[in-house]
């Protein structure tokens, strides 16, 4: 796991606190790369590797970890 700077940090709790929909792009364990429109609704460190929580489209709780995102954007 490797760290991801307090700035983008705090941005995704700012998000989760306002119930914001983001768009997220990330890289799969498989390194295939997913873009979706997403809600984040929680961080949470597990083992030592901290996760991003998210409904997605489908209103399904998913989670992927913070190192593996490659983009997140505010939708406006």
């Amino acid at each position: 796991y490797k760290p991801i700077s307090c700035d983008i940090h705090s941005q995704y709790e700012l998000w989760i606190m306002r119930g914001e929909q983001i768009k997220l792009a990330w890289h799969t364990d498989d390194n295939i790369t997913r873009i979706e429109r997403v809600t984040p609704i929680d961080i949470r460190a597990e083992t030592g590797i901290e996760y991003l929580y998210f409904h997605d489209s489908g209103e399904k709780t998913r989670r992927i970890r913070l190192d593996y995102i490659i983009e997140a954007s505010i939708l406006h």
